[in-house]
């Protein structure tokens, strides 16, 4: 296989390289699973679904919950004493360009994954009547969905693929390629990084050179990329590096 994480319980398969054991006691003598309050009775394979918090953060976001609903309008109005809203929340959006390889004012924050990529897709500009979209099987549900709406909406045709197996590199890229050439109306590709279904780390750079070659852009998910994988500007991937246009 060209690559894939070691199945859906949400660790890569490359993960024993840079994070070590998930029970292993790390270099500073804490264990990295004992900070999580989870319930361990079960083998939870759906973990990407909601974000686990550590003890400390957990306490954190709600100590800042019971703020906001003590004080309510004062904080999204602006009203606070010093520091600002804003200058409060900056830290934040500064530090996810660093993360990612990328200027700060290509970078806008939103509440999830799945709302970043719908306003990406549905506000995408350079779709026109009978112009088609891409999308393949091992893609996030939920994208392949709306990948789909600008059917309905601008007379856009959604072509679906089926990524062959075995999934090597060549094989990927092959369908890709033969996607492309068979409908050469193709001016948007869905592409998930990392698929949720079976663990498939896809070979992003090279599909996002091959589509601008046929004059289509790429729209990357990569919300299981960023957890799974060692994603930042010094290590093994680096978005700016991936050679698509928008990132969700």
């Amino acid at each position: 296989m060209y690559e894939r994480s070691s199945g859906f319980s949400g660790w890569s398969g490359r993960c024993d390289r840079w994070c070590g054991e998930p029970r292993k006691a790390r270099a500073d003598g804490t264990n990295f699973a004992e900070r999580y309050d989870v319930e361990r009775s079960i083998t939870n394979l759906g973990a990407a679904c909601y974000g686990a918090m550590t003890r400390n953060s957990a306490a954190v976001y709600r100590a800042h919950g019971e703020w906001v609903n003590r004080n309510n309008a004062l904080f999204l109005r602006s009203a606070l004493p010093a520091p600002t809203r804003d200058e409060r929340l900056q830290p934040a959006t500064d530090a996810v360009p660093s993360l990612i390889g990328a200027r700060a004012d290509e970078v806008a924050l939103c509440g999830g994954g799945t709302e970043a990529l719908y306003g990406l897709i549905v506000n995408y500009w350079r779709l026109s009547a009978r112009d088609a979209v891409l999308m393949a099987d091992v893609d996030y549900d939920e994208m392949q969905h709306v990948i789909a709406y600008p059917d309905g909406s601008r007379g856009v045709r959604p072509v679906r693929m089926t990524v062959p197996e075995p999934s090597t590199k060549a094989n990927i890229l092959g369908a890709y390629e033969a996607a492309l050439k068979q409908n050469p109306r193709i001016k948007l590709i869905m592409l998930t990084q990392v698929s949720n279904r079976n663990g498939l780390v896809m070979p992003g750079r090279e599909i996002a050179d091959m589509a601008r070659r046929h004059g289509a852009d790429v729209i990357l998910d990569s919300a299981k990329a960023v957890g799974l994988l060692p994603v930042d500007s010094r290590r093994e991937i680096r978005f700016r590096d991936c050679h698509c246009r928008l990132y969700g």
